[in-house]
């Protein structure tokens, strides 16, 4: 008897049956949360300044976004994925875009629909590179495919962010 390949709501990700479940408001299978939390140990255990893991927290919630996730959580995911990819601000400088937006108080707006999940790059894909330089590429790579896949909020958050921010 075969068995098709449970998907990850989010990004598609075809895997096997888990016993996890994600947290409420992401979009996500528990198998393909705990490739994400296998990535978080990685980029958190590398204490390196330039704080990659940023940018793995902006790409997986844009990736896995859904109806049950705050406005701010999507906003913020695809301000800071703007601002690694089109001005090559590394994780530190993301979260410091952050805190300043965050220390204003503002309504924010739904930016959903989230894409389809038809992702060929996923936080699968980037665990299962093997040395640090290939998941530092596989990760950068899973950033411009996630970004692309939210072209249809491109001039929303260029935008925002000239307005807000300057």
């Amino acid at each position: 008897m075969s068995h098709s390949p449970i998907r990850c709501p989010g990004c598609g990700w075809p895997h096997g049956p888990s016993p996890s479940e994600a947290p409420k408001g992401l979009q996500a299978s528990g198998a393909c949360f705990e490739a994400y939390q296998s990535l978080c140990f990685y980029t958190l255990s590398l204490s390196d300044d330039r704080f990659i893991h940023q940018h793995s927290l902006d790409t997986y919630q844009a990736q896995h976004a859904g109806a049950g996730m705050k406005n701010i959580t999507v906003a913020f995911s695809l301000i800071g994925l703007y601002y690694a990819l089109e001005h090559s601000f590394d994780g530190r400088q993301v979260q410091r875009v952050h805190a300043i937006l965050g220390s204003q108080k503002r309504n924010w707006e739904s930016l959903l629909p989230a894409p389809a999940p038809m992702y060929t790059v996923t936080v699968h894909t980037v665990v299962e590179e093997k040395t640090e330089a290939g998941r530092e590429a596989m990760l950068e790579h899973w950033m411009r495919e996630t970004w692309t896949a939210w072209s249809h909020r491109h001039a929303w958050v260029r935008e925002r962010t000239r307005e807000w921010l300057g």
